[in-house]
């Protein structure tokens, strides 16, 4: 219940403190590459730096610790990843005495998007409670930015520059000369194995996305279904394109089946992690030259400062390494980009990757990664002279992983036939075009709309930001495009429940009624027999274009009545202008004849009060 106060309770700590610790709190998976590339560059430098998951730290040992570096993303709405979320309200509890960490200095490096209005909010707040606790930032808060025209890399850097001389100012002993990268030994060792037995080998090769001969009901109730509250074995049941072909973008009705003890409540979230589309791991493994089919164990090289993660364990083939795990398709990271010129057999690719990788040459790597979009295959097969060269222990630190992605659940929770309940996802595959020749697409978009009825993947099921009003409570619902996909949920269980059609309004937006109109049959549906209030804005089926907030000013009557009332405002959708000119719009209705600074105030005291909730994505 508080932090360990004996400092010498065991003899092992004093030299374990004197290596400096870093702990990450990361939701996808951004937060825990960058916290190893700093756990790579302070190995170079000769510190035996230790990296953990905040959660799986044990924190009442914090005051021991003399150098702690902190990497956090923010995720939802300005909240901590779900591995920090035990490590925080640790750190919350009002026992703790606010000298508690005066020996310790700290660093905090947030990463962020700044389209989101609680733009880096982790970083800040437990920056904040560190230093009330007593602890000295050893370096001002850096804060990443995913907007930044180098992004994440902006603000890494430089922070990494100021790093390495507070860790010696603080008494940590760093190498003169870095080991260069190729004398490095890999953070993870792969080793051939024999082929397991055949039933072990199905076990070890039961996460693959391998289409289930038969009914979905056989396939989700499989043995080998993992266990757990919150994580399943689904099955999918439909794929199909909701958006007229002719429309711009391909929006995906994608539905599974999971065994009936799955739940959830309106506004949860489905998290999906991608596979490699079969494709992209041949091209990989070309240019590797490693054998898919080959099976190998995967090992830390050091123990002591490595910890290998859940899904590396047991025995494997190449072909799940470079599908499950690793993500070729992913953008490259500095380490792609320096491993790489570690086993360029040509002078001139070596010098081109190295440059890329100094503060000098940030703006050519902008022009040739981020500008473009380049993937890290297409960046390996510019550099040929690499081919085949690299062992695949380093590949493991030369690709980035899959990271999960967050899928809000479209539909209310009911139980189905034969012991199954019903799954939906609104999904926009993600598809642009730049520089390059071939499309960009979006790795777990992409990997979506390729799944067909039978497949077999997994899904995790967690409490979403959405609050759930009581059914009696009058909602104001605001959700254009893939927005709609929660509030869908929240309609259909205000509707089961019998909610009155005077306190559910719905608004929802959409280019043209004939090419995107998600859902529209239901909600039509629902208005036409009084049980939801309806307004649909269409923006491109008629010359002056309309959104919805103009919808929401044109039923200004309506919308105060119902906020009188105490309705609650739910909003969801794109984080770019959108909330903005939604929140503008209730500011408008409710300025009254008190002028638009009573109309804001209205809108604060609502968002104070738990009454105006957004839940928005980039």
């Amino acid at each position: 219940s508080s932090f360990n106060s004996n400092r010498h309770c065991d003899p092992a700590l004093p030299s374990m403190a004197a290596a400096p610790l870093i702990l990450y709190a990361s939701q996808t998976g951004t937060a825990a590459d960058v916290a190893e590339h700093v756990h790579r560059e302070a190995r170079r430098r000769g510190l035996a730096a230790r990296l953990e998951a905040m959660d799986e730290y044990n924190i009442a040992n914090l005051i021991q610790e003399t150098f702690v570096i902190f990497i956090c993303s923010t995720t939802g709405q300005g909240e901590e990843p779900d591995n920090m979320k035990k490590f925080w309200r640790f750190l919350l509890k009002r026992s703790l005495p606010l000298d508690s960490l005066q020996a310790l200095q700290c660093a905090v490096f947030g990463l962020g998007d700044s389209t989101y209005k609680k733009f880096n909010f982790v970083a800040k707040k437990l920056f904040k409670r560190l230093t009330q606790l007593g602890a000295t930032p050893a370096l001002p808060l850096a804060l990443a930015d995913e907007q930044h025209a180098h992004g994440i890399d902006g603000a890494l850097v430089p922070f990494l520059s100021a790093l390495w001389p507070a860790l010696v100012a603080a008494g940590q002993v760093l190498n003169h000369e870095c080991v260069p990268d190729d004398e490095m030994p890999p953070l993870f060792t792969v080793s051939p194995i024999a082929a397991p037995a055949e039933a072990e080998a199905d076990a070890a090769t039961n996460n693959t996305n391998a289409v289930t001969p038969g009914s979905g009901a056989a396939a989700a109730s499989a043995p080998g279904a993992r266990a757990g509250p919150a994580h399943w074995w689904a099955v999918v049941e439909e794929n199909h394109r909701m958006t007229a072909p002719t429309h711009f973008q391909d929006v995906r009705h994608v539905v599974f089946s999971l065994p009936a003890a799955a739940t959830w409540q309106p506004g949860d979230i489905a998290t999906l992690t991608p596979h490699t589309l079969p494709d992209v791991v041949a091209a990989t493994a070309e240019y590797l030259g490693c054998n898919l089919d080959e099976w190998v164990q995967i090992t830390p090289t050091d123990p002591t400062t490595t910890t290998l993660p859940a899904p590396w364990t047991g025995p494997m083939q190449v072909r799940r390494i470079l599908s499950e795990l690793l993500c070729p398709s992913a953008a490259p990271r500095r380490a792609t980009l320096a491993l790489l010129a570690r086993f360029a057999a040509a002078a001139h690719e070596r010098e081109k990757l190295l440059d890329m990788g100094t503060a000098a040459g940030q703006e050519d790597l902008y022009a040739y990664v981020h500008r473009p979009r380049r993937t890290c295959l297409e960046v390996l097969q510019d550099f040929p002279s690499a081919r085949g060269r690299i062992p695949l222990s380093f590949v493991l630190e030369l690709l980035p992983r899959h990271r999960p992605r967050d899928y809000s659940i479209a539909n209310a929770c009911v139980p189905g036939p034969v012991g199954l309940v019903r799954l939906e996802l609104a999904v926009a595959i993600v598809a642009y075009r730049t520089l390059m020749a071939a499309p960009r697409t979006g790795v777990c978009s992409a990997w979506l709309a390729t799944l067909q009825p039978g497949t077999r993947v997994r899904v995790t099921v967690r409490r979403g930001t959405l609050p759930l009003p009581p059914p009696t409570t009058p909602v104001i619902l605001v959700g254009p495009g893939t927005g709609i996909a929660p509030l869908r949920a929240l309609v259909q269980h205000r509707v089961a429940a019998g909610t009155l059609a005077q306190d559910t309004l719905l608004f929802c937006g959409y280019r043209n009624r004939s090419g995107d109109y998600l859902f529209g049959a239901e909600f039509d549906e629902l208005a036409a027999s009084n049980r939801i209030l309806l307004a649909v804005a269409f923006s491109r089926d008629q010359d002056q274009k309309q959104y919805v907030q103009h919808l929401i000013c044109e039923r200004a009557a309506v919308v105060k009545e119902m906020v009188a009332r105490g309705a609650v405002v739910l909003l969801a959708g794109s984080s770019k202008r959108m909330p903005d000119d939604v929140e503008a719009a209730f500011v408008t209705v409710l300025s009254g004849l008190d002028g638009r600074e009573a109309g804001q105030a209205c809108v604060t005291a609502l968002q104070e009060s738990g009454r105006y909730h957004t839940e928005t994505w980039s």
